[in-house]
């Protein structure tokens, strides 16, 4: 079975959340993972006629802290998983990290960047 053949989820970032989960449970590095997922996006936005629906900062992101979580609970499930980790599914998750302005860039859409600095941080 494929991303794209999976039951959808509630939400957009739980599709999001469950499929880079069962793509990381799958593969054997991070890295490989990355690139699947980017794959599996980029297939249902052209089977769905959503051209441009890849997001590099924000997808890998999120595989991030994932992976994160996933170490932590080595051998949790899926259902598991989303149960101990409702934030993941917040809107405001990776707003915590990147202004919404700065994820609008065209440049910070295509490839990944760190997130920036903040003013209080530095």
């Amino acid at each position: 079975m494929t991303v794209t053949e999976r039951a959808q989820p509630a939400t957009p970032r739980e599709t999001m959340s469950d499929a880079a989960f069962l793509i990381l449970s799958a593969e054997p590095t991070f890295g490989r993972a990355l690139d699947r997922m980017e794959r599996a996006i980029r297939a249902f936005a052209a089977a769905n006629g959503k051209d441009g629906l890849y997001h590099a900062t924000i997808t890998i992101a999120y595989m991030a802290a994932i992976n994160v979580r996933r170490a932590e609970h080595p051998g949790i499930g899926w259902p598991d998983f989303a149960a101990r980790n409702p934030d993941l599914f917040e809107r405001a998750f990776l707003e915590r990290y990147y202004p919404a302005a700065f994820l609008a860039q065209p440049d910070v859409r295509a490839s990944f960047f760190l997130p920036p600095v903040r003013a209080e941080a530095a």
